[in-house]
């Protein structure tokens, strides 16, 4: 059975018409006359056998029936203009987008990712760089990689691994200062490398922890050595061979596996809170959401950090304890 359906011209212009209260508006918007507008109007009446305007000495008002046909011509033309935004989505891959804290998405995630995109052709990432706390509604965050999970309470959390700090410089470095796990002479403050978490963390081990756990009775002032602004450019530099960081074994491990970067001294302070993989509740059975958390646990588990210590097997020791 073959429609009979209204010529669309006429549609175009009865909505217009309607909408901008007058043939005249109507023209203006459409770029014709005012007179087409009114003989398209027309002819939409006459398809459709009924009366859709009162014609008045001073423009138009719609009748009863107008107001109906207008709502659902207002409808079909919104739907038509929606036809080629539909065909972009459906051709546009889907876009997860990623929170993580910035030191392991500079060291760690921005450099292992390729592996998980890899698998996953049909995604976009979008990862952002910001501290703890963010808003995942207004910024629409499919997944936070975050320091400690107790302040987002009320979302799906999964611990991912508990990170240790401790000094960390090339090889070279080691052995020009005779570093060992048994040494017991003080590190020459000069040498060392403070890295500073932030103003978001009220606690953060510092030179001082470490000491302290350690057992040794030496304390190092701030402004003798160097000081930094971010835990992973604190791994840089010891990279760099400037000095001794306190560094992150996780941001490191990387460096640590290839013997690039060593931890000498035998001690690591176990950092007071997780990482954490944190998804609003709504999301977590997103396809891609599910993919990402899957590749990140194995991904952490097993190849990148392999000298880490998951969050469910620490040891005890923590400078907060």
């Amino acid at each position: 059975m073959t429609r009979r359906l209204p010529p669309l011209n006429s549609i175009k212009a009865f909505e217009a018409s309607a909408r901008r209260g007058g043939f005249v508006a109507a023209a203006r918007e459409l770029g014709v006359s005012a007179a087409a507008v009114s003989l398209q109007v027309k002819n939409l009446e006459s398809h459709l056998g009924v009366e859709l305007f009162t014609r008045k000495s001073n423009g138009v008002a719609l009748t009863e029936i107008g107001e109906a046909v207008f709502r659902q011509c207002t409808d079909a033309l919104g739907a038509l203009a929606d036809i080629p935004e539909r065909i972009t989505e459906r051709r546009t891959p889907a876009r997860l987008v990623i929170s993580a804290m910035p030191s392991p998405a500079i060291r760690w995630l921005n450099r292992a990712v390729s592996a998980f995109l890899r698998n996953s052709p049909d995604l976009r990432l979008e990862i952002r760089e910001e501290a703890d706390p963010v808003n995942f509604q207004r910024d629409d965050i499919d997944v936070r990689i975050a320091y400690g999970a107790h302040i987002y309470n009320d979302y799906w959390v999964r611990d991912l691994l508990t990170d240790e700090v401790g000094p960390m410089c090339t090889p070279q470095i080691a052995r020009l200062l005779n570093l060992t796990d048994d040494s017991t002479d003080p590190l020459p403050e000069s040498m060392l490398i403070h890295p500073h978490w932030g103003p978001s963390f009220a606690f953060y081990p510092t030179w001082n922890d470490w000491f302290a756990h350690a057992g040794r009775p030496q304390r190092a002032r701030l402004g003798a050595g160097h000081s930094i602004g971010m835990t992973c450019s604190a791994v840089d530099l010891a990279l760099d061979g400037v000095g001794i960081a306190l560094g992150q074994r996780f941001l490191a491990a990387r460096e640590l596996a290839a013997g690039q970067l060593v931890m000498p001294c035998g001690h690591a302070l176990k950092l007071p809170h997780a990482y954490a993989l944190v998804v609003p509740r709504p999301r977590i059975e997103k396809d891609s959401v599910r993919r990402f958390l899957d590749w990140v646990s194995e991904d952490v588990g097993t190849r990148l950090f392999p000298l880490s210590i998951r969050a469910s097997e620490t040891a005890d020791d923590s400078f907060m304890s």
